[in-house]
């Protein structure tokens, strides 16, 4: 940014921009995990050097500070599994009821309730844009379309 030709060409700059700070973003976190890991590993240093009341003080203190350490990576775990192109955005969903009559029809329409009540945990909304019923009961198929923040993410190996 600081090169003298940068700004030139304000699309371009704009891109470069945009990129760096979606890096700086996905990085951030990751250096934050490092410098409290490091942090840790000095607290037990210091730790070795105390008496044993004090030792258990810290322990305790550490054991805290890790099942912390271990939420936020899993966090940071599942930011990466869903920072493909196309994770964050909505999906659409099918069920087909395969050659089982009517009790592929039943479980077709079970899926559906269930594929709902997920989605509505997490808060995501749910429309069922088409569905055929079955002939005696159930689905022989339904379409729905969810909304919400990482629904393809979440649906795309279902």
């Amino acid at each position: 940014m600081a090169a003298e030709n940068f700004w030139r060409n304000r699309e371009q700059a704009q891109k470069l921009i945009d990129e760096a700070n979606s890096l700086r973003k996905k990085i951030e976190p990751l250096l934050e995990a490092e410098k409290r890991l490091e942090e840790s590993r000095a607290m037990v240093g210091l730790g070795e050097a105390e008496p044993a009341e004090a030792q258990a003080q810290l322990l305790r203190e550490l054991e805290r500070d890790a099942a912390a350490f271990a939420k936020h990576l899993d966090a940071l775990e599942l930011h990466v599994l869903l920072s493909g192109r196309h994770d964050r955005n909505n999906c659409i969903l099918s069920i087909n009821a395969g050659a089982g009559g009517t009790e592929s029809c039943d479980w077709a329409s079970m899926l559906l309730r269930m594929y709902q009540r997920w989605c509505e945990s997490r808060g995501w909304e749910v429309e069922v844009t088409d569905a055929l019923a079955g002939d005696v009961a159930g689905l022989k198929s339904v379409t729905m379309l969810i909304t919400g923040e990482n629904a393809y993410g979440f649906t795309k190996a279902e």
